[in-house]
Protein backbone atom coordinates (compact mmCIF):
# COMPACT_ATOMS: atom_id res chain seq x y z
CA UNK A 1 0.00 0.00 0.00
CA UNK A 2 1.18 3.38 -0.43
CA UNK A 3 -0.22 7.34 0.23
CA UNK A 4 -3.08 8.23 -2.55
CA UNK A 5 -4.52 4.57 -1.97
CA UNK A 6 -8.22 4.40 -2.63
CA UNK A 7 -8.45 1.42 -0.90
CA UNK A 8 -10.29 1.68 2.57
CA UNK A 9 -8.85 0.03 5.55
CA UNK A 10 -12.22 -1.90 6.36
CA UNK A 11 -11.80 -3.38 2.65
CA UNK A 12 -7.74 -4.14 3.38
CA UNK A 13 -9.50 -6.08 6.48
CA UNK A 14 -11.75 -8.11 4.49
CA UNK A 15 -8.73 -9.08 2.17
CA UNK A 16 -6.70 -10.00 4.51
CA UNK A 17 -9.53 -12.53 5.84
CA UNK A 18 -10.28 -14.05 2.53
CA UNK A 19 -6.47 -14.35 1.38
CA UNK A 20 -6.65 -16.62 5.01
CA UNK A 21 -9.28 -18.77 3.71
CA UNK A 22 -8.18 -19.47 0.25
CA UNK A 23 -4.62 -20.76 2.01
CA UNK A 24 -2.36 -17.62 1.81
CA UNK A 25 -0.08 -17.76 4.73
CA UNK A 26 1.93 -15.16 3.60
CA UNK A 27 1.71 -11.00 3.46
CA UNK A 28 3.83 -8.08 1.78
CA UNK A 29 3.19 -4.75 1.89
CA UNK A 30 4.83 -2.80 -0.64
CA UNK A 31 4.86 0.16 -2.79
CA UNK A 32 6.06 2.61 -3.53
CA UNK A 33 7.00 2.99 0.16
CA UNK A 34 5.06 1.17 2.51
CA UNK A 35 5.61 3.75 5.69
CA UNK A 36 3.39 6.47 3.56
CA UNK A 37 0.15 4.45 4.19
CA UNK A 38 -1.01 6.08 7.64
CA UNK A 39 -2.74 2.40 8.34
CA UNK A 40 0.20 0.17 8.22
CA UNK A 41 0.07 -0.93 11.63
CA UNK A 42 -3.48 -1.52 11.70
CA UNK A 43 -3.45 -2.87 8.63
CA UNK A 44 -0.59 -5.16 10.04
CA UNK A 45 -2.33 -6.40 13.37
CA UNK A 46 -5.35 -7.32 11.35
CA UNK A 47 -2.92 -9.55 9.55
CA UNK A 48 -1.30 -11.18 12.66
CA UNK A 49 -4.97 -11.82 14.05
CA UNK A 50 -5.59 -14.07 10.67
CA UNK A 51 -2.16 -15.47 11.51
CA UNK A 52 -0.57 -14.81 8.28
CA UNK A 53 3.19 -14.24 8.02
CA UNK A 54 4.03 -10.63 7.34
CA UNK A 55 6.43 -8.27 4.96
CA UNK A 56 7.46 -5.10 4.94
CA UNK A 57 10.27 -3.58 2.77
CA UNK A 58 10.59 0.37 2.88
CA UNK A 59 13.64 2.63 2.01
CA UNK A 60 13.72 3.69 5.19
CA UNK A 61 13.43 7.30 5.15
CA UNK A 62 10.43 7.46 7.52
CA UNK A 63 11.99 5.07 9.75
CA UNK A 64 12.58 7.31 12.44
CA UNK A 65 9.32 8.26 12.86
CA UNK A 66 7.28 5.42 12.34
CA UNK A 67 9.41 2.34 14.29
CA UNK A 68 7.32 2.40 17.26
CA UNK A 69 4.20 2.48 15.18
CA UNK A 70 5.17 -1.09 13.37
CA UNK A 71 7.17 -2.45 16.45
CA UNK A 72 5.97 -6.10 16.54
CA UNK A 73 4.47 -6.62 13.67
CA UNK A 74 6.51 -7.61 11.43
CA UNK A 75 8.14 -11.02 10.66
CA UNK A 76 9.97 -10.05 7.62
CA UNK A 77 10.90 -6.23 8.41
CA UNK A 78 13.48 -5.03 5.50
CA UNK A 79 15.33 -2.36 4.40
CA UNK A 80 16.77 -0.94 0.88
CA UNK A 81 20.22 -0.03 1.02
CA UNK A 82 22.13 0.44 -3.00
CA UNK A 83 25.46 1.16 -1.82
CA UNK A 84 27.24 3.69 0.66
CA UNK A 85 26.26 7.49 0.84
CA UNK A 86 27.29 9.03 -2.76
CA UNK A 87 26.27 5.90 -4.58
CA UNK A 88 22.60 5.05 -2.90
CA UNK A 89 21.87 8.87 -2.88
CA UNK A 90 22.89 8.53 -6.81
CA UNK A 91 20.83 5.42 -7.58
CA UNK A 92 17.88 6.87 -5.90
CA UNK A 93 18.03 10.55 -7.23
CA UNK A 94 17.66 12.32 -3.82
CA UNK A 95 19.65 12.62 -0.83
CA UNK A 96 18.19 9.82 1.67
CA UNK A 97 21.51 7.52 2.39
CA UNK A 98 21.40 9.27 6.28
CA UNK A 99 17.85 9.26 7.43
CA UNK A 100 18.12 5.43 6.00
CA UNK A 101 20.88 4.71 8.52
CA UNK A 102 19.29 6.47 11.08
CA UNK A 103 16.18 4.45 10.53
CA UNK A 104 17.78 1.42 10.70
CA UNK A 105 18.97 2.49 14.19
CA UNK A 106 15.87 3.59 15.29
CA UNK A 107 14.44 0.29 14.52
CA UNK A 108 16.89 -1.83 16.72
CA UNK A 109 16.02 0.68 19.43
CA UNK A 110 12.46 -0.59 19.17
CA UNK A 111 13.63 -4.13 18.93
CA UNK A 112 12.77 -4.56 15.13
CA UNK A 113 15.41 -6.72 13.47
CA UNK A 114 15.48 -5.28 10.09
CA UNK A 115 17.18 -7.73 7.14
CA UNK A 116 18.98 -5.33 4.73
CA UNK A 117 18.24 -5.84 0.90
CA UNK A 118 21.12 -4.95 -1.58
CA UNK A 119 20.01 -5.01 -4.99
CA UNK A 120 23.12 -5.28 -7.69
CA UNK A 121 23.36 -3.40 -10.28
CA UNK A 122 26.49 -2.49 -12.79
CA UNK A 123 26.30 1.09 -10.46
CA UNK A 124 26.61 -0.77 -7.76
CA UNK A 125 29.05 -3.88 -8.25
CA UNK A 126 31.47 -2.59 -5.52
CA UNK A 127 29.54 -1.58 -2.92
CA UNK A 128 28.68 -5.06 -1.78
CA UNK A 129 31.10 -4.60 1.58
CA UNK A 130 30.30 -1.36 2.87
CA UNK A 131 26.49 -2.35 2.98
CA UNK A 132 27.66 -5.63 4.52
CA UNK A 133 29.59 -3.84 7.25
CA UNK A 134 26.51 -2.22 7.87
CA UNK A 135 24.70 -4.53 8.59
CA UNK A 136 26.98 -6.37 10.87
CA UNK A 137 26.60 -2.95 12.87
CA UNK A 138 23.02 -3.15 13.26
CA UNK A 139 23.31 -7.25 13.53
CA UNK A 140 21.51 -7.58 10.26
CA UNK A 141 21.20 -10.31 7.40
CA UNK A 142 22.42 -8.86 4.19
CA UNK A 143 20.32 -10.12 1.74
CA UNK A 144 21.71 -10.07 -2.13
CA UNK A 145 19.74 -9.94 -5.12
CA UNK A 146 19.82 -9.46 -9.19
CA UNK A 147 18.05 -6.43 -10.51
CA UNK A 148 14.80 -7.49 -12.26
CA UNK A 149 16.66 -7.03 -15.04
CA UNK A 150 19.80 -5.37 -16.71
CA UNK A 151 18.46 -3.75 -19.57
CA UNK A 152 20.28 -5.80 -22.11
CA UNK A 153 23.58 -5.32 -20.01
CA UNK A 154 25.77 -8.32 -20.85
CA UNK A 155 27.47 -7.98 -17.72
CA UNK A 156 24.49 -9.62 -15.94
CA UNK A 157 26.04 -12.87 -15.96
CA UNK A 158 29.45 -11.47 -14.29
CA UNK A 159 27.45 -9.63 -11.59
CA UNK A 160 25.72 -12.83 -10.60
CA UNK A 161 29.29 -14.41 -10.73
CA UNK A 162 29.54 -11.73 -7.46
CA UNK A 163 26.72 -12.90 -6.17
CA UNK A 164 27.74 -16.70 -6.16
CA UNK A 165 30.83 -15.42 -4.43
CA UNK A 166 29.07 -13.63 -1.31
CA UNK A 167 26.41 -16.96 -1.33
CA UNK A 168 28.21 -18.79 1.91
CA UNK A 169 29.27 -15.63 3.82
CA UNK A 170 27.73 -15.59 7.25
CA UNK A 171 24.78 -13.42 7.84
CA UNK A 172 24.56 -13.55 3.56
CA UNK A 173 21.36 -14.53 2.14
CA UNK A 174 21.68 -15.17 -2.00
CA UNK A 175 19.12 -17.09 -3.26
CA UNK A 176 20.99 -18.92 -6.06
CA UNK A 177 17.66 -20.43 -7.38
CA UNK A 178 17.21 -17.34 -9.24
CA UNK A 179 20.73 -17.25 -10.12
CA UNK A 180 20.63 -20.74 -12.20
CA UNK A 181 16.85 -19.74 -13.44
CA UNK A 182 18.46 -16.20 -15.05
CA UNK A 183 21.44 -17.90 -16.38
CA UNK A 184 18.52 -20.82 -18.21
CA UNK A 185 16.88 -17.88 -19.87
CA UNK A 186 14.69 -17.57 -17.23
CA UNK A 187 10.71 -18.21 -17.58
CA UNK A 188 9.36 -19.71 -20.95
CA UNK A 189 5.71 -19.57 -22.03
CA UNK A 190 5.80 -23.10 -23.67
CA UNK A 191 6.70 -24.27 -20.04
CA UNK A 192 6.54 -21.63 -17.81
CA UNK A 193 8.27 -22.14 -14.12
CA UNK A 194 5.99 -19.48 -12.28
CA UNK A 195 3.10 -20.36 -10.68
CA UNK A 196 1.77 -17.25 -9.83
CA UNK A 197 -1.92 -18.23 -10.61
CA UNK A 198 -1.52 -21.19 -7.63
CA UNK A 199 0.85 -19.31 -4.98
CA UNK A 200 0.27 -15.30 -5.81
CA UNK A 201 -2.64 -12.78 -4.99
CA UNK A 202 -1.94 -9.34 -6.05
CA UNK A 203 -4.01 -6.44 -4.94
CA UNK A 204 -3.27 -3.21 -6.06
CA UNK A 205 -3.68 0.04 -4.15
CA UNK A 206 -7.02 0.60 -5.36
CA UNK A 207 -8.19 -2.53 -4.21
CA UNK A 208 -8.01 -4.43 -7.88
CA UNK A 209 -6.63 -8.11 -8.27
CA UNK A 210 -4.18 -7.91 -10.73
CA UNK A 211 -3.85 -10.61 -12.91
CA UNK A 212 -1.00 -12.50 -13.84
CA UNK A 213 0.68 -10.15 -11.69
CA UNK A 214 1.31 -6.66 -10.74
CA UNK A 215 4.83 -6.59 -13.03
CA UNK A 216 2.97 -8.41 -16.49
CA UNK A 217 -0.90 -7.50 -15.81
CA UNK A 218 -2.95 -8.25 -17.96
CA UNK A 219 -6.17 -7.66 -16.29
CA UNK A 220 -7.65 -5.42 -13.54
CA UNK A 221 -10.65 -7.23 -11.60
CA UNK A 222 -12.25 -5.51 -8.67
CA UNK A 223 -12.77 -7.25 -5.51
CA UNK A 224 -15.60 -5.41 -4.73
CA UNK A 225 -15.90 -6.88 -0.90
CA UNK A 226 -15.26 -10.40 -1.28
CA UNK A 227 -11.94 -12.03 -3.08
CA UNK A 228 -13.08 -15.28 -2.36
CA UNK A 229 -15.97 -15.07 -4.96
CA UNK A 230 -13.55 -12.85 -6.87
CA UNK A 231 -10.59 -15.08 -7.04
CA UNK A 232 -12.75 -18.72 -7.62
CA UNK A 233 -14.64 -16.91 -10.31
CA UNK A 234 -14.85 -18.59 -13.87
CA UNK A 235 -13.17 -15.39 -15.57
CA UNK A 236 -10.19 -15.20 -13.05
CA UNK A 237 -9.89 -19.11 -13.00
CA UNK A 238 -8.93 -19.22 -16.76
CA UNK A 239 -6.55 -16.09 -16.50
CA UNK A 240 -4.90 -18.21 -13.48
CA UNK A 241 -4.11 -20.99 -15.55
CA UNK A 242 -2.49 -18.64 -18.27
CA UNK A 243 0.38 -17.25 -15.52
CA UNK A 244 3.61 -17.60 -17.19
CA UNK A 245 2.91 -17.80 -20.61
CA UNK A 246 1.42 -14.55 -21.78
CA UNK A 247 4.57 -12.57 -24.10
CA UNK A 248 6.00 -10.08 -21.13
CA UNK A 249 6.25 -13.14 -19.09
CA UNK A 250 8.74 -14.73 -21.66
CA UNK A 251 12.24 -14.53 -19.62
CA UNK A 252 11.02 -13.50 -16.83
CA UNK A 253 13.20 -14.32 -12.95
CA UNK A 254 11.21 -11.43 -10.97
CA UNK A 255 12.04 -12.62 -7.16
CA UNK A 256 8.98 -12.07 -5.40
CA UNK A 257 6.89 -14.39 -8.29
CA UNK A 258 9.56 -16.85 -8.72
CA UNK A 259 10.17 -17.57 -5.24
CA UNK A 260 6.79 -19.21 -4.17
CA UNK A 261 7.02 -20.58 -8.07
CA UNK A 262 9.49 -22.90 -6.79
CA UNK A 263 7.08 -24.04 -4.20
CA UNK A 264 5.33 -26.10 -7.19
CA UNK A 265 8.04 -28.13 -8.57
CA UNK A 266 10.41 -30.88 -6.90
CA UNK A 267 13.28 -29.91 -9.20
CA UNK A 268 16.79 -28.17 -8.89
CA UNK A 269 15.31 -24.84 -8.54
CA UNK A 270 13.41 -26.15 -5.45
CA UNK A 271 15.98 -27.80 -4.05
CA UNK A 272 18.80 -24.65 -3.97
CA UNK A 273 15.99 -22.27 -3.03
CA UNK A 274 15.07 -24.78 0.10
CA UNK A 275 18.71 -24.70 0.39
CA UNK A 276 19.12 -20.61 0.87
CA UNK A 277 16.26 -20.37 3.26
CA UNK A 278 17.87 -23.10 5.34
CA UNK A 279 21.02 -21.09 5.83
CA UNK A 280 18.91 -18.19 5.95
CA UNK A 281 16.99 -19.70 9.10
CA UNK A 282 20.49 -20.54 10.54
CA UNK A 283 21.98 -17.59 9.77
CA UNK A 284 18.85 -15.27 11.66
CA UNK A 285 19.36 -17.50 14.39
CA UNK A 286 23.11 -17.24 15.01
CA UNK A 287 24.37 -13.70 13.46
CA UNK A 288 25.85 -11.52 15.94
CA UNK A 289 27.68 -8.05 15.93
CA UNK A 290 30.50 -10.32 15.71
CA UNK A 291 30.22 -11.56 12.38
CA UNK A 292 33.09 -12.71 10.66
Amino acid sequence: MQKGSTAKIEEIKSNLAHAKRLGVRFVDFTGGEPLLFNDLPEALREAKKNKLITSVTTNGVLLKKRASDIAGLIDLPRISLDGSENIHNDIRGVDCYGAAVEGLGEAVKNGIKFDIIFTLTEKNRDEIEHVYQVARKHNAILILDPAFSYFGNDNYIELDEILHKWRWRRGVYVNTAFLSLRKSGGNRVDNPVCKTGKGVIVVSPDNNLLLPCFHAQQSKVPINGNLTEVWNSKLVKAERKLAGTYGACDGCAINCYMDPSFCYQLNGLFVRSLLAKGKYVLDKKFTSAHIS
